[in-house]
């Protein structure tokens, strides 16, 4: 999973985020009284947050994964430890998949691995 992807998933969750907190926010007091139902006006604000959430989810173990695939384990302990806020960090100053200081062609002189 590239930044690119990452960055989708982020952004895809941040609006179903916003567009589920102003349904919430929408909601009447007078309406929540009484048991959850299926009918409940907070069903719908209640499915967008949660996948939101699980948006925002892939995007955060996709930044860990990808961070650790690069070896930047700094990145790696500033998403893990900030969360979302890390998240974002690294989506704007982090390193990308292909970027020059991501060379391995360090490794090169050991040979080939393959067999």
């Amino acid at each position: 999973m590239g930044k690119a992807t990452i960055l989708m998933f982020w952004v895809g969750g941040l609006i179903f985020t916003v567009v589920g907190a102003v349904l919430a926010l929408q909601v009447p007091l007078q309406e929540l009284q009484g048991p959850p139902s299926l009918q409940s006006p907070v069903m719908i604000p209640g499915l967008l947050l949660i996948i939101a959430g699980v948006a925002n989810f892939i995007a955060w173990v996709g930044a860990l994964v990808l961070a650790g695939r690069l070896g930047a384990w700094g990145w790696f302990v500033a998403v893990f430890l900030l969360g979302s806020l890390g998240l974002l960090i690294y989506l704007i100053f982090g390193p990308d998949e292909y970027g020059p200081e991501n060379d391995y062609s360090a490794y090169e002189e050991y040979g080939d691995f393959g067999g």
